[in-house]
């Protein structure tokens, strides 16, 4: 019988029907680590922050083997067989079935999938036997600080499988049965919206009409006393239809049929399938007529690789257009969605191609190493991927065709969208792009919006009024939502005072006669932006200074120069997505309330700002945005990387706010969502001549950069930073600075400009008579050189290095600069000096107690000793170092030093102790995937090779 693990519940081991205790907290703390990563490596780094979070011990990563060896011991044969140590990593990999949650969110995932079907009673089925796994709170009993996170998540999952259990039970005509449920449900979770929203409707379909309203009022009630909160606008249309008894709510709306998804790789998709799609806006309305020449024109380019252009006015609606018809089509492109805002429009960053092919590289599933530098080769790996591919990419706000033709797919089979305010030509020259313009919304649409946006019945009491309003608004989708958000924000206001108001300002019919409608933006705004209290007005103004795609409170706080800025921000952010000023992005994997302005809010807000505040107060405020960032990077930086030493910061301002992550992987997340953020303040501050705050900023998003292989944005803003560190005259900063920059060429292979930055990290370091970090320059060059083969040059560096160690004290890192040197030595043939330098190297570490440095060098130096012919000495020293590594649980030089062994007996003419060593060597590189196995297998195979091969 298979072992069963369940995590929904608390912590449980059945096998062969038995249940299995593992004793101690804290193995059963690690046990759920490794189970939740379930097939994924979990590193030391990890386990020591999940377990004991900031306040590790100092004997923590000795802990973590321990505790390992212990679960391994009480775990049954055959589940200790499946937890290996991969890569100093550790990973437990087991069926997917062993393990209920991964059962559960497997059953989630099919049943949602059965969704676009239309639900039948054995998905139904499925379903519920998913939540009949849940045995009470997830991970109870488990205290570590990775617990809570974990259980909030499973939480959340299991509270959208009962969503989603009754979207399908409605669907089926099950309302009835579905009452009691949904009430308990509502009880547990009393201000879930969406949740009453689902038993109102039960309740409906039921005939209990009233009960239905008690329960929308309830929840009202609930919200507005909690919260200060009103329901969405989906909640409201569905109370107006119960009021009205609209007979639409009776039957469950059909659903289309899907359209079948074409395999192209051998029957199905192969590689990383993307889905980048953003959400769109909700209550679309009309562009039936568009909706139909978008799906006339894919039916054109069948077996092309198709362009279709959607072009209008600012505020036209066309992202929402495209963003609507291309969800639907989406089953049509097996092979994924791609989606990229160009910003085309932004004067201070639109986004380049370079970037977007590697954004979309990585989506593809590309390696971050795999993405080449070079941006021909880049583009020639794009379109590579793509061919034999059916992809849909949505290219939004492109500014002209030089910022998109990189972008465009080279074969047959993809399809790509385009919006621009402009015509393109050149696209449609070029590509025989269909075009799709996007005018103003009809009249009949243009009160469809306000009546969705400012409410039903209120736009039936005054139909004409409505049709005024409509008319002034000009049919632009922006204006029309705004003018409703006026109506809403002001209940006593009428439609015919507010078009009456509209009416009686000249210049705004004046703006709605231009084309490009953006001065009927630019004036309804103005309306709007003059009823803010003087609190939300600054808040709006100040938004509109950071070019980025979204910031959170904690940013917005900082801007305003709220120390407790985040729970200050967060409301004052719900009041202006209230009024359409700011838009929710939803895009961010830590903090999902992000808001963004439209690119014409934006550009209204920077010209209140200009007008309203100081060059010096703006400055001030980006300033503080940049120490917030700063601050929470640095935090981020030293748990992602708590060995790698920091500039000292100088921070004019502090929030209070709580740091929002508390491990490595939290960090990581927080920066990927804020990475664009940065990378914008960073250049707005460059370009403002804000020195310090550019190479601080530059200096925290370095190892997040290099981690995720981000070159690009990398080499950018290290460039920026070093600059900025000259003109602030900081030596310490600018060699911190261009030692990154060196880094970041050396990682794109770019061997001069690596040279010329380091040695420029290593003049600064000297001047500034930091002689430890200029040591440790010394060394970064000769191993640059010693990787590219420069045997002399590398040399001379780690000489210079290894002296400076010597007068520093510095043993540990003398003892890797002398067993670098050493090996300089060793390759160029000149074995005895390579002896005696590896022989101090061996001293210098055992005189620094660094253990997991001593058996490396061993390992060299006896290979030196092989190659001098001393087989006693070789043989003895390769025993030693490997014994040292099985103690420090070092596969890769386990697998390396058991293959120099073999060699060794091998050269001795001991063959059958060669053989041995060889056989083990390849098991154990076999499990690390490593490409030295077929170097291995020739041994074993008698082939030819040559013996003791530098590494």
């Amino acid at each position: 019988m298979a072992m069963k693990y369940g995590l929904l519940g608390p912590l449980t081991i059945e096998s062969e029907g038995q249940q299995v205790q593992i004793p101690g907290p804290r193995l059963r703390a690690a046990l759920t680590m490794l189970l939740l990563q379930n097939g994924s490596p979990v590193a030391v780094e990890q386990f020591i922050d999940g377990l004991w979070g900031e306040r590790s011990p100092q004997t923590a990563r000795a802990q973590i083997h321990n505790i390992i060896s212990k679960l391994r011991k009480a775990l049954p044969a055959e589940a200790g067989e499946h937890l290996k140590l991969i890569n100093g990593a550790y990973q437990l990999t087991l069926p997917p079935d062993a393990i209920d949650a991964t059962r559960f969110i497997a059953s989630v995932r099919a049943a949602r999938a059965a969704v676009k079907t239309g639900p039948t009673s054995a998905s139904i089925a499925e379903l519920r036997t998913a939540l009949a796994l849940w045995r009470g709170e997830p991970l109870s009993g488990i205290e570590a600080p990775f617990a809570e996170p974990a259980r909030a998540r499973l939480e959340e999952t299991r509270f959208a499988a009962h969503e989603l259990l009754a979207d399908m039970e409605l669907a089926a005509g099950r309302h009835h049965e579905l009452i009691p449920e949904l009430t308990a449900l509502l009880d547990r979770y009393p201000a879930r919206e969406h949740l009453g929203e689902r038993l109102m409707l039960a309740l409906y379909r039921s005939g209990r009409r009233t009960d239905a309203l008690a329960v929308a009022r309830r929840l009202r009630t609930l919200l507005a006393g909690e919260y200060g909160l009103d329901p969405g606008a989906g909640f409201a249309e569905l109370e107006q239809g119960i009021l009205r008894g609209d007979r639409a709510l009776l039957d469950p709306e059909p659903k289309p049929e899907p359209v079948p998804r074409r395999d192209t790789k051998g029957g199905r998709a192969s590689g990383a399938v993307p889905s980048q799609l953003p959400l769109g806006t909700v209550g679309f309305v009309g562009r039936a007529e568009e909706l139909k020449q978008l799906d006339h024109g894919i039916e054109a380019l069948s077996g092309e690789p198709g362009v279709l252009l959607v072009t209008g006015p600012a505020g036209s609606g066309k992202t929402t257009l495209a963003l609507r018809w291309a969800r639907a089509k989406q089953d049509l492109f097996p092979d994924g969605t791609l989606f990229a805002d160009l910003r085309g429009y932004d004067q201070d960053s639109p986004d380049s191609p370079v970037r977007v092919l590697e954004r979309f590289l990585l989506a593809m599933g590309v390696p971050g190493p795999g993405i080449p530098s070079d941006f021909a080769a880049r583009e020639d790996l794009y379109r590579s991927w793509l061919a034999d591919r059916r992809v849909l990419l949505l290219l939004d706000n492109a500014g002209d065709y030089s910022q998109i033709q990189s972008l465009l797919p080279g074969s047959p089979g993809s399809l790509t969208v385009v919006t621009s305010r402009d015509a393109l030509g050149g696209l449609v020259v070029r590509t025989g792009a269909i075009t799709v313009r996007l005018g103003m919304l009809p009249l009949d649409d243009s009160v469809e919006v306000l009546r969705r946006s400012a409410g039903a019945t209120r736009v039936a009491d005054a139909p004409e009024a409505a049709l005024a309003l409509a008319r002034l608004c000009g049919g632009l989708p922006l204006a029309l939502r705004i003018a409703a958000a006026r109506l809403v924000e002001q209940p006593t206001l009428s439609l015919k005072q507010l078009a009456d108001e509209l009416a009686a300002d000249g210049r705004l019919l004046d703006g709605l006669a231009l084309s490009d409608g953006e001065s009927a933006v630019a004036r309804t705004l103005d309306h709007t932006y003059r009823r803010l209290p003087a609190e939300l007005a600054r808040t709006f103004r100040l938004m509109g200074l950071h070019n980025g795609p979204g910031l959170g409170p904690g940013a917005v706080g900082a801007l305003l120069g709220e120390t407790d800025g985040a729970s200050i921000a967060a409301p004052r952010l719900r009041a202006l997505e209230a009024v359409h000023l700011v838009a929710r992005s939803g895009s961010g994997t830590v903090s999902q309330d992000h808001c963004a302005m439209h690119d014409l809010v934006r550009l209204y807000a920077l010209s209140r700002t200009e007008a309203e505040e100081t060059p010096q107060e703006r400055r001030e405020a980006l300033s503080r945005l940049a120490d917030w960032y700063v601050a929470l990077g640095e935090a981020g930086t030293r748990l992602i990387m708590p060995e790698r030493p920091l500039a000292q910061f100088e921070l004019k301002w502090h929030a209070s706010d709580r740091i929002p992550f508390t491990d490595a992987e939290q960090a990581m997340a927080w920066f990927d969502d804020e990475a664009e953020n940065m990378l914008a303040l960073t250049r707005q501050c460059a370009t403002l001549g804000q020195h310090t705050a550019v190479w601080q900023l530059a200096d925290v998003q370095m190892i997040h950069q290099m981690r995720r292989h981000l070159l690009d944005n990398m080499l950018e803003t290290q460039k920026l930073g070093e600059a900025a560190a000259t003109a602030s005259g900081s030596d310490d900063a600018v060699g911190k600075l261009a030692n990154s920059v060196g880094i970041a060429h050396s990682l794109r292979r770019e061997f001069p400009e690596a040279v010329a930055a380091y040695e420029r990290s290593l003049a600064a370091y000297l001047r500034a008579g930091d002689h430890f970090r200029a040591a440790v320059g010394q060394m970064n060059l000769g191993s640059l050189h010693y990787d590219f083969g420069q045997f002399t040059e590398a040399r001379a560096h780690l000489r210079q290095s290894a002296e400076m160690l010597r007068g520093l004290g510095e043993h540990r890192l003398l003892g890797i600069c002398l067993g670098n040197l050493g090996l300089t030595y060793s390759d160029q043939g000149d074995m005895p000096a390579a002896r005696e330098l590896l022989e101090e190297a061996v001293a210098m570490a055992e005189k620094a107690g660094a253990g997991d440095q001593i058996y490396i060098i061993r390992g060299d130096l006896a290979e030196v000793y092989l190659l001098l012919g001393k087989y006693a000495e070789g043989v003895e020293g390769t025993t030693t170092a490997l014994a040292s590594a099985r103690f420090h649980g070092d596969r890769l030089h386990t697998g390396r030093l058991l293959r120099q062994l073999g060699d060794a007996e091998s050269e001795a003419g001991n063959a059958a102790q060669a053989s041995t060593a060889w056989e083990e060597s390849l098991q154990v590189l076999a499990e690390l995937d490593s490409p030295e196995c077929e170097e291995l297998r020739d041994r074993l195979a008698g082939r030819r090779y040559r013996p003791f091969r530098k590494r």
